[in-house]
């Protein structure tokens, strides 16, 4: 079972979750000749926005809540928390939600819901236990003050260290911004070997050092949609050649693994996502020990 955070810090919502990644062999979605494999359970998207205002994570069975989520767009959303609650119970599936709602005025709220409960809060957490805890030892010990980014890498040492094997080794992370008054997918990136710690601006070249593939290194870039009204996230493995394209549920679309595509460069990925998807990718990229944001 994977594991999912949610937090409210004054106006801001936002979500951590993990998830898997690899290649289904048989995958007709997959761009490229190369092809690896895919475990049938691996890889879903947890975090999805299904409006502007409104999101919702899910730890558990993935066809009942992908079914369950689906549905969710014919209800009213002051009426949602209560109807997730009756359809766990009416399929005596021992699923979680975490719902996030934001009012007129930009004022986030949260529901965490399964059978048993549905309560209001400032702060969940859904899923594996053991991985909740191995999150809070590094949450408790973080001298960091500001919560989203104290969450953020508590979340991330947690996902480093684990051994747990039901837990994924990527972030995807969602949030309510009153900046664009909406839900959004989190870009970042992330980097696997002996980096040291730097500072980055937007539109400015960054030198830094890195190890190479053989070495156990990687680099993952979090590319998100610039479109807030059509939420996308995509996993792009520059040295890998190969991307994750994950779209959320919605009335019209109910699978939560990803799009797979094998790319040689990333204006590669992004003409196929734009051509086939109608979908600009914009977030941090590196090349050649150098990193810039578009």
């Amino acid at each position: 079972m994977s594991i999912i955070i949610a937090k409210i810090q004054n106006k801001e919502c936002f979500f951590f979750s993990d998830t898997k990644v690899s290649i289904e062999s048989d995958d007709s979605t997959v761009f490229g000749e190369q092809k690896l494999r895919l475990a049938p359970e691996e890889g879903s998207l947890k975090v999805h926005i299904l409006q502007r205002r409104m999101s919702i994570a899910f730890a558990g069975t993935v066809a009942i809540c992908e079914e369950i989520i689906q549905s969710l767009f014919k209800k009213q959303p002051n009426k949602i928390p209560e109807y997730l609650q009756e359809e766990l119970i009416r399929k005596n599936d021992d699923s979680e939600f975490i719902l996030a709602l934001v009012d007129k005025d930009f004022n986030p709220r949260l529901f965490k819901i399964d059978q048993k409960k549905c309560e209001e809060g400032k702060s969940f957490w859904i899923g594996n236990q053991n991985a909740f805890s191995e999150f809070q030892s590094f949450f408790v010990e973080s001298d960091i003050s500001d919560l989203k980014e104290k969450t953020s890498r508590a979340f991330q040492q947690m996902l480093e260290n684990t051994k747990i094997p039901t837990i994924g080794d990527f972030v995807i992370g969602c949030l309510f911004t009153e900046k664009y008054s909406s839900f959004i997918y989190e870009d970042s990136i992330s980097f696997a070997g002996s980096l040291k710690t730097i500072t980055i601006s937007a539109n400015e070249w960054t030198q830094i050092g890195n190890e190479t593939n053989e070495d156990g290194a990687f680099i993952v870039s979090n590319l998100i949609s610039d479109q807030v009204q059509k939420p996308a996230v995509c996993l792009f493995f520059e040295y890998g050649n190969v991307a994750f394209l994950y779209f959320p549920i919605t009335e019209n679309h109910r699978e939560t693994r990803p799009i797979v595509i094998k790319t040689q460069s990333r204006n590669q990925l992004q003409n196929y996502v734009l051509k086939n998807f109608g979908l600009n990718l914009i977030g941090f990229t590196f090349k050649e020990g150098k990193i810039n944001y578009r």
